[in-house]
């Protein structure tokens, strides 16, 4: 459903953010997130998606996946879209407020598949945790030229 979203939108610019949550939110934390919720309605601005995980990612065992958060019960999908180029600070604001906001009641984990270049320099934490020098090596036995390279990629070292 979410990703059906942000891949169906209409508009010409957004931004999507993401964070795993592996322990029930605290009420701050919902307090928080129906404020901004508020927010975008007075704006009419979309929208923010939170999506249950379910127990399947955590049968299988470590070491098994590059899927790193298996333990995670909840994925908190953030997904903002608008019309006009002169919106996009505002939003991107937005955005980036209630992301910090949620930010001590969350992991550090994001979904690898939804690109996110604000990770800068943390991206390969928060996309695949104790599963990079794991991955780096795959990375080096089946890329040792890097030829699949591009700004978030599993590098050829850590």
């Amino acid at each position: 459903c979410a990703q059906q979203a942000a891949s169906s939108y209409t508009q010409p610019f957004s931004k999507a953010r993401s964070k795993f949550i592996f322990t029930p939110l605290s009420n701050s934390a919902v307090d928080e997130i129906i404020s901004y919720i508020t927010q975008l309605q007075i704006q009419q601005a979309p929208y923010l998606f939170y999506l249950e995980l379910g127990s399947g990612g955590g049968a299988l065992l470590d070491g098994n996946s590059a899927y790193f958060p298996r333990m995670a019960f909840a994925w908190l999908f953030l997904f903002l879209y608008w019309d006009h180029q002169d919106q996009s600070a505002p939003a991107l604001a937005s955005i980036n407020s209630i992301y910090n906001a949620l930010e001590p009641f969350t992991s550090p984990y994001s979904y690898a598949n939804l690109v996110d270049y604000e990770l800068g320099n943390t991206y390969l934490n928060a996309y695949y945790g104790t599963n990079v020098p794991q991955l780096v090596q795959i990375k080096n036995k089946y890329d040792p030229l890097n030829i699949f390279k591009w700004q978030q990629s599993i590098p050829l070292t850590i």
